[in-house]
């Protein structure tokens, strides 16, 4: 199905096409005895995707704060030179 989609170009997003991949994981973890191949393969999916998300939230943080950082740095220049030339 999610070969076809892709194939098909049926994904209109991102979501769409996680939606799908972590539907057939909870569907293999559920169809499939616990420990075996396809089992333990969904659950690293799963962890793998979860993992992915949480460092896609972690990375944008990271680019707000050096944008804000740079921001104020930029402002303190500013600051320092207007004194240097001696403009208040």
């Amino acid at each position: 199905m999610i070969k076809k989609r892709i194939k098909r170009r049926e994904y209109k997003s991102v979501e769409q096409f996680e939606a799908d991949v972590r539907l057939m994981c909870e569907n293999a973890r559920k169809y499939n005895d616990d420990g075996s191949r396809i089992f333990n393969d969904a659950v690293a999916i799963l962890v793998s995707t979860q993992l992915s998300a949480i460092l896609d939230s972690l990375l944008i943080r990271l680019c707000r704060m050096s944008l804000e950082v740079w921001r104020r740095l930029r402002r303190l220049e500013v600051i320092a030179n207007s004194k240097a030339a001696g403009v208040n």
